[in-house]
């Protein structure tokens, strides 16, 4: 078949979705061709294929002929095999507006991270907690490693921050607990994991265990001020009129940054950087954290000393 044909297979599948004899057998088919696809111009058809099989985001239904889980799967699985497609050096796929779009293992990476991630606005809770459980996993347990400076960058600057400034919205703007009804999505559910808390983690955790790659960027200064400038709002002190979970989401936002900016000064990330941009970055950091939260400095002073004080206690001694 050629591409065209193909994505003519597509769109039969997606017709199928809501088939109440044919649905599941489509989804089977789309699977296995999931397995053997090698076309990169093939991937971004097919990934909006198998999103096609969740419930409808502007509706009111909330079943699904094919569990969540198993869509969820199948796209874990396409996504790492992104290694295996056959790219040329002129890999292009031209969309209707007639612009070009490079294909190439770095754009479909982030194209599957977006796309698993915008899951997370999904009305469907479950859905949510299912996106954020398998993007987790794409970014920290994949089969591959993405290792392109740039690709990283936009991985936080289009995907995770948005997620997290979404969830918050949709916090805030939700109806106090006595008064939500119950869904049914989560009647055998007994207590709804804090969203807001699991995507700012994901955050940090992303930072942490990229942080070789991302601290090398020739351009680490200007993203680290983004970086800042993303969190800032969940870092400052809440005032008399905020929620309690807005409280407890500066609480746990504060404290990832505490121990990731340790753990970025104990690393040597900040003199790497600041020798790369010719500018002291930590003391630049130190100006901009002291502009929102002028504690956070004797805090983690204390938190060094603290370390530095341990480590000592525990080495041994040389004397006889």
């Amino acid at each position: 078949f050629t591409p065209p044909q193909w994505q003519g297979v597509f769109k039969v599948y997606t017709r199928l979705r809501y088939h109440p004899k044919a649905a599941k057998a489509a989804f089977e088919d789309l699977s296995a061709l999931c397995k053997i696809m090698k076309d990169p111009v093939l991937f971004r058809p097919a990934v909006a294929a198998l999103c096609s099989f969740f419930p409808p985001a502007h509706s009111g239904t909330t079943w699904s002929l094919v569990p969540p889980d198993q869509i969820f799967k199948v796209l874990l699985k396409l996504h790492n095999r992104i290694p295996n497609f056959c790219f040329s050096s002129q890999s292009l796929r031209e969309q209707q507006d007639g612009s070009a779009v490079s294909l190439n293992r770095h754009s479909l990476w982030l194209y599957s991270i977006n796309t698993i991630g915008s899951l997370t606005k999904h009305p469907r809770v479950s859905i949510k907690e299912m996106a954020l459980e398998h993007l987790r996993t794409a970014l920290l347990a994949s089969d591959w490693d993405m290792n392109e400076e740039d690709t990283w960058k936009k991985c936080f600057i289009q995907s995770l921050f948005p997620i997290l400034n979404d969830l918050v919205a949709i916090t805030a703007h939700d109806p106090p607990a006595n008064q939500q009804k119950e869904s049914p999505d989560r009647a055998h559910i007994p207590e709804q994991k804090d969203l807001r808390l699991s995507a700012a983690t994901l955050i940090f955790q992303t930072f942490l265990h990229h942080m070789t790659i991302l601290g090398n960027m020739r351009t680490f200064n200007v993203f680290w001020f983004q970086f800042l400038g993303s969190i800032e709002r969940y870092m400052k002190a809440p005032d008399s009129a905020s929620s309690s979970t807005f409280s407890q989401l500066h609480v746990h936002v504060t404290e990832h940054f505490k121990n990731l900016l340790l753990v970025m000064a104990a690393s040597g990330v900040f003199k790497r950087a600041s020798k790369n941009a010719g500018q002291d970055l930590l003391a630049l950091t130190w100006n901009v954290l002291e502009s929102f939260r002028p504690d956070l400095r004797q805090q983690l002073q204390e938190l060094a000393g603290d370390s530095r004080h341990a480590a000592h206690q525990t080495k041994p001694s040389t004397k006889p």
